[in-house]
């Protein structure tokens, strides 16, 4: 179980396609009635970083409490999903955050 404020790294897509297959849809079925398709896919690759996201919460959702979700934020916080459990491939523990240059010396190799 995450916690709010980590940050973990998403399963690719053929790590999914691994782990769950595909239907005749080409949508991967990681639990009776969820679907992670194509169009999910490229929405998360396009909007994050190395698929980096931090957990925001960890609230059950919807009408299913059987299930491990996670609402999960990307680097800008300006886009947000919830997420199944199965979709995180695991904790970033030496994830260094980009971050402006704000001083000369620090592209400097002295």
């Amino acid at each position: 179980m995450y916690e709010v404020g980590e940050k973990v790294r998403l399963k690719t897509w053929s790590r999914l396609v691994e782990d769950f297959g595909l239907d005749n849809n080409r949508n991967i079925i990681i639990r009776s009635g969820y679907r992670y398709n194509i169009e999910s896919e490229k929405d998360i690759t396009s909007k994050t970083v190395d698929r980096i996201v931090a957990i925001s919460s960890t609230s059950p959702i919807f009408y299913d409490r059987h299930f491990e979700w996670y609402y999960v934020v990307n680097e800008d916080r300006k886009n947000r999903w919830w997420l199944l459990a199965e979709l995180i491939d695991g904790l970033v523990e030496d994830y260094k955050r980009p971050y402006p240059i704000n001083d000369r010396f620090e592209i400097l190799d002295l």
